[in-house]
C-alpha cells in the first residue's frame, strides 16, 4: 500500500509523537507495523511485505498483513486530522468549521440569543478571511434565525441577506474564474506534445488577451489578486519579458505582507511567493535583495520531509546563484558550503532529480571558482554516478567537458585523452556535437598528448586553444553550449593571464 508509505514518509517528529501517544496508545500492533515501516524508511530499504514480515515473524498481524496496514493507514489520518484540530495555530478553515458547528448545535438547541450572537462573530471572521464557502452556510443559518424570530421587518431582512448572498457569490464565482484561468495557463505551459503545433501559441494568446487580465483592479479579493498577478508573470516568464516578471511578482510579496494573519494560516503559500520574487530578482539581477529573502524562507516551517525537501531546493538553487551569477565568490565561507552540499546529499531523495542535478553542477562550479579542485571534483562525480535519466542534458555536456579541465588541474593530464574519447561518445549519443564542442575536445585531446614536465608546450597550446575559441562565430554557440562556451573561455584566460580564477568570474 503505497500510500500508507508516502503518508508515513511525509510525517514530522512532532506528528510521529502525537501519534504514538494518542492514536497507538492502547494498539501495540499497529504501534509495532508503523514503527517497522518507519525505521524501513529512515533505513532507505526497501518496503515491501517480505520486508515486514522478517521483522515480525510471530506477530498476529502478519496473518492479516494488507487489512493491518489498510487500517493504520486510516488510523494515521484521523489521528492526524485530530492533532491539527487541538494545535494552538491551526488554520481558519479548521476554526470555522468548528465555530459554524457551534452554530448548528445553538440553533438545534433553541438559544437563539446566543446563536444570534455567535453567527454574528463567526460572520466577521469568515469576512476577515475571505472564506466565501463558509460565508454561504452562515447566510443561510441566518436566514432561519430571523425566520425563526419571526419580526416586524422579515422581507427587508430577508431581502438584505439575498443581496449580501449576490455580492458573495460574484466574489467566490471571480475567483473560480481566475483560478481556472491560471489552472489552464499552467496545464498549456506543462504539456509538451500536441497534435497541433499552433494550439498551445493559440491557447497562450486567448488567455493572455482574457478581459479579467486587462487590469489587476477587477480582481477584487485577496486570491483572485494573487492569480492575476500569477498568470501575469507566467505569461511574461513564456515571452522571457524580466522586467514584467520582477514586477507582478513583486506585487504578489506586497499582498501577502499586507495580510500577516494569511502568511500564518498558509506559510506554504507564502514561502512560494519568496521563492517566486527570488526569480524576479534574479531576472533582473537584484542579488543585493537575495540574503534577506533566503533568511525569511529558511525561517519558515516545514510541515514534512518532503517539504523540506522542495524549500531546500529553491532556497540551495538561489544561494548557489548569489555566489556565481551575483560575484559574492568572495563571500563564500568553507563552512557554510560544506554545509550546504551535506545538505544536498541528505535530502537528495526529496529534490527533484533536474533541480539536483543543477544544483551539484552549480556547486561543483563554486569550489572550481574557489580553486577548490578537489571538491570541485567530488560534486562532478555526483553528477556522473546519478541515474541516466532523460533531464538536465545540458548538465551532463557540461560535466563532461568540465571533467578534462578538472584531470588537468588535478595533475592527471595522462587520462585526458581517454576521457576525451569517452566524453565524444557520451555527447554523441546526446546529439550531433556542436562547433564548440568539437573545438574543445580537439584541443584538450592535444594537451593531455603533451609531456606533463613540457609547461611551455602546455601554455602554447592553451593559448592556440583560446585564439580557436574566440573566433567561433556566435551563431555558432547555441544556447546548451553558452555555458561551458563561458566557463572553458574564463578557464583559459585563467591559465594564461595568471591571477585568481574566482577575478575573472567576477569580470
Amino acid at each position: 500500500m503505497q500510500a500508507l508509505f508516502d503518508l508515513i514518509k511525509t510525517l514530522s517528529p512532532k506528528e510521529k509523537a502525537y501519534l504514538k501517544e494518542h492514536v497507538f496508545k492502547r494498539e501495540s500492533n499497529q504501534r509495532k507495523l508503523f514503527e517497522t515501516i518507519n525505521q524501513l524508511l529512515k533505513k532507505k530499504e526497501e518496503i515491501n511485505d517480505e520486508a515486514i514480515k522478517k521483522k515480525h515473524k510471530k506477530a498476529t498481524f502478519i496473518k492479516q498483513l494488507s487489512v493491518a496496514k489498510n487500517k493504520l493507514y486510516h488510523q494515521l489520518l484521523k489521528g492526524l486530522r485530530l492533532y491539527h484540530t487541538n494545535q494552538k495555530e491551526r488554520s481558519s478553515r479548521i476554526i470555522l468549521s468548528e465555530l459554524i458547528d457551534f452554530v448548528h448545535i445553538l440553533q438545534e438547541k433553541g438559544i437563539y440569543s446566543a446563536m444570534d450572537k455567535e453567527l454574528k462573530r463567526v460572520k466577521m471572521m469568515a469576512y476577515e478571511y475571505e472564506a466565501f464557502q463558509e460565508l454561504l452556510q452562515l447566510l443561510w443559518l441566518e436566514r432561519q434565525f430571523i425566520i425563526e424570530q419571526k419580526g416586524k421587518k422579515l422581507m427587508e431582512q430577508i431581502e438584505a441577506l439575498n443581496q449580501e448572498e449576490r455580492v458573495i457569490l460574484n466574489q467566490l464565482n471571480q475567483e473560480k474564474a481566475y483560478q481556472q484561468l491560471q489552472f489552464q495557463l499552467e496545464a498549456l505551459l506543462k504539456t509538451k506534445h500536441f497534435e497541433d503545433k499552433t494550439t498551445k501559441e493559440e491557447g497562450l494568446k486567448n488567455i493572455a488577451a482574457h478581459p479579467l487580465l486587462e487590469m489587476e483592479t477587477k480582481a477584487n479579493t485577496f486570491r483572485s489578486k494573487l492569480c492575476f498577478h500569477n498568470i501575469k508573470a507566467l505569461i511574461a516568464f513564456r515571452a522571457k519579458d524580466k522586467r514584467p516578471i520582477y514586477q507582478h511578482y513583486s506585487a504578489i510579496l506586497s499582498l501577502w505582507q499586507n495580510k500577516p494573519k494569511s502568511i500564518a494560516e498558509n506559510p506554504t503559500a507564502y514561502r512560494r511567493a519568496l521563492c517566486n520574487y527570488l526569480h524576479g530578482c534574479y531576472y533582473t539581477e537584484r542579488y543585493e535583495e537575495y540574503p534577506e529573502i533566503i533568511a525569511q524562507i529558511k525561517a519558515l516551517p516545514a510541515a514534512s520531509i518532503i517539504t523540506e525537501g522542495k524549500i531546500f531546493q529553491m532556497v540551495a538553487y538561489h544561494e548557489t546563484l548569489w555566489y556565481l551569477d551575483g560575484g559574492h565568490l568572495d563571500k563564500a565561507k568553507l563552512e557554510a558550503l560544506n554545509e550546504l552540499g551535506k545538505q544536498l546529499i541528505q535530502l537528495k531523495d526529496y529534490i527533484n532529480p533536474a533541480r539536483f542535478l543543477a544544483l551539484c553542477s552549480n556547486m561543483m562550479l563554486i569550489y572550481f571558482y574557489l580553486e577548490d579542485f578537489d571538491n570541485a571534483y567530488d560534486w562532478s562525480n555526483e553528477i556522473f554516478d546519478y541515474p541516466k535519466l532523460d533531464v538536465r542534458k545540458s548538465v551532463r555536456k557540461l560535466n563532461l567537458l568540465f571533467q578534462l579541465i578538472l584531470q588537468l588541474e588535478l595533475g592527471n593530464q595522462r587520462v585526458i585523452p581517454n576521457l576525451v574519447r569517452n566524453a565524444k561518445r557520451q555527447l554523441e549519443k546526446m546529439g550531433e556535437l556542436e562547433v564548440v564542442e568539437q573545438i574543445m575536445l580537439k584541443h584538450m585531446r592535444k594537451t593531455g598528448d603533451l609531456n606533463d614536465f613540457d609547461k611551455e608546450g602546455i601554455q602554447e597550446q592553451l593559448q592556440a586553444f583560446q585564439t580557436e575559441l574566440n573566433a567561433i562565430r556566435e551563431s555558432d554557440i547555441s544556447s546548451r553550449s553558452l555555458q561551458v562556451y563561458n566557463n572553458y573561455s574564463l578557464w583559459l584566460r585563467y591559465r594564461i593571464e595568471g591571477g585568481r580564477l574566482s577575478d575573472f568570474l567576477s569580470t
